[in-house]
């Protein structure tokens, strides 16, 4: 996947899901997101679980670059001696989302 910004990925994905969705419903797939029981209505939304690995790198070279990366490391510096500091963490959370409506594009 190469580096990308954490807050980039989270929005690209639901972007991509919600227009896939749309995509479906304009081909004519049946998409809901309204259920009833008697005469009770409901408003339903999806959960997407994101379970993410970051890798949180600082790099510092003779240059003075420091970058904050997702995914694998692949930071490279020119020339001059480099020290990289590497944490890695796992993040998990769920978003809700509305998929019966088309969104407004």
């Amino acid at each position: 996947m190469g580096n990308i910004e954490l807050k980039e990925f989270i929005t690209q994905t639901l972007v991509q899901i919600k227009m896939g969705i749309d995509d479906a419903i304009e081909g004519g797939v049946m998409v809901t997101n309204k259920a009833s029981i008697g005469k009770m209505h409901y408003h339903i939304f999806k959960n997407v679980d994101f379970d993410i690995s970051v890798t949180a790198s600082e790099i510092d070279s003779a240059k003075g670059k420091i970058g904050v990366f997702l995914g694998p490391i692949g930071a490279g510096v020119e020339g001059g001696e480099e020290i990289a500091n590497t944490s890695y963490n796992r993040i998990k959370f769920t978003v809700p989302i509305d998929i019966g409506r088309k969104a407004n594009k």
